[in-house]
């Protein structure tokens, strides 16, 4: 394959919103942050259950 397509299923929503305000780690004391997927996707998460273990690659910007 020569080329890629890159499309997000969702978003990642913080109260950070400055790098700075950010611990290096999250037990440091980083405040909770939510995974929102996209509705057309949502279909995929579907058999989800607490301790299941979800890959979340991002694209930090």
């Amino acid at each position: 394959m020569s080329s890629y397509t890159l499309e997000p299923v969702g978003f990642i929503r913080s109260t950070l919103k400055r790098r700075g305000e950010a611990p290096r780690q999250g037990p440091e004391g980083a405040p909770d942050a939510t995974l929102e997927i996209e509705p057309q996707f949502a279909e995929a998460l579907l058999g989800m259950e607490v301790g299941h273990e979800l890959i979340v690659i991002t694209w930090l910007h």
